[in-house]
């Protein structure tokens, strides 16, 4: 497939649920700055319950028409049931707690593109490789100067086979997937044993920089993306909430920025995300 059709071959696509929409609205709007006028992004929620939708007027929201679960099975019974009418061939999907903080390196973008089709690569996940998972990865050579020595096959036994970190996903076979298993937020990302030992998908990581939580991007070059990830276990993971960050840490700096500049602690619907912070 050439060049440009593959560009117009690829749909950036958000997953939110019916009680995030207010944190996602602030998602929306870092994220529309850093990717080019006109960009086709979609948003899959679980169920629409309210006519306000952020930047209805940039994006396209998707009702699922799924109930919201505890353990977030959710989210792949919504991507299962609606993520098949898009028309592109491959879906870019970011959770809705993943922050772009620089724009998007389209550069970068279109030879990985070309790279994931030609060798018919299932899932490219921006989970940078590390610790553990390296003895669970096998080096991937594409012939590409850039990229050499820089992506890697996960093997069946890699905890993050299916990771939620951003991902670059051919759709049918994130549809398959999702249609075709059940499972909670995290038997996906820490991916449970049974969809270990059925896995037929291709999937690959890389040692390239994308996740900025713990490096100034200052510093640094990005690779397609550059994004923190600002929400665990439903609150901002600041030492108010009893996590051990320094604020030197780019990401507490960034959520420190957001809290700051878009008045949350006077805004009420922001209240659980906040926690303990005054």
């Amino acid at each position: 497939m050439n060049t440009l059709k593959l560009m117009n071959d690829i749909r950036f696509v958000f997953f939110t649920n019916e009680k995030n929409i207010d944190f996602f609205s602030l998602t929306l709007k870092y994220f529309l700055k850093h990717v080019k006028d006109g960009e086709k992004i979609s948003v899959i929620l679980n169920n629409i319950t309210r006519d306000d939708l952020p930047y209805n007027d940039k994006v396209e929201y998707l009702n699922a028409n799924v109930d919201i679960d505890d353990h977030g099975r959710h989210l792949g019974r919504s991507i299962g049931k609606v993520a098949g009418n898009f028309k592109e061939k491959y879906i870019f999907l970011f959770l809705d707690d993943y922050f772009l903080i620089s724009d998007v390196n389209y550069i970068h973008l279109k030879n990985l593109l070309n790279v994931i089709d030609k060798y018919d690569i299932d899932c490219f996940s921006f989970e940078h490789r590390y610790g553990e998972e390296t003895s669970n990865t096998i080096p991937f050579d594409v012939g590409d100067e850039y990229l050499k020595g820089k992506l890697f096959i996960k093997t069946n036994e890699n905890r993050y086979l299916y990771s939620l970190q951003p991902s670059i996903w051919k759709k049918e076979s994130l549809v398959e997937l999702c249609q075709n298993n059940d499972f909670t937020f995290h038997e996906l990302d820490e991916t449970r044993p049974d969809l270990k030992i059925k896995n037929k998908f291709k999937c690959l990581n890389n040692n390239l920089l994308s996740f900025f939580n713990h490096i100034d991007i200052k510093n640094e070059e990005h690779f397609v993306i550059a994004y923190c990830e600002l929400i665990r276990h439903g609150v901002f993971p600041t030492w108010e909430n009893g996590y051990h960050a320094s604020e030197e840490e780019p990401y507490i700096k960034l959520i420190r920025k957001i809290i700051k500049d878009e008045n949350l602690v006077n805004k009420k619907e922001f209240s659980g995300k906040l926690g303990n912070i005054k």
